[in-house]
């Protein structure tokens, strides 16, 4: 298990950890809602993913 002093800093993290960070929080949000998501590694439309 990690500890809290393992936690990265969202400030210390480039944009496109930045970009994976959100899309994993953001995703398990939908998860609670029974909705599945597909990252998309190349922006399609302006899109980061799918749900």
């Amino acid at each position: 298990m990690f500890s809290k002093k393992d936690r990265i800093q969202y400030a210390n993290i480039n944009a496109k950890q930045k970009e994976t960070y959100n899309f994993q929080k953001f995703s398990s949000v939908l998860a609670n809602y029974g909705f599945a998501t597909l990252r998309l590694n190349d922006d399609w439309n302006g899109a980061d993913f799918k749900a």
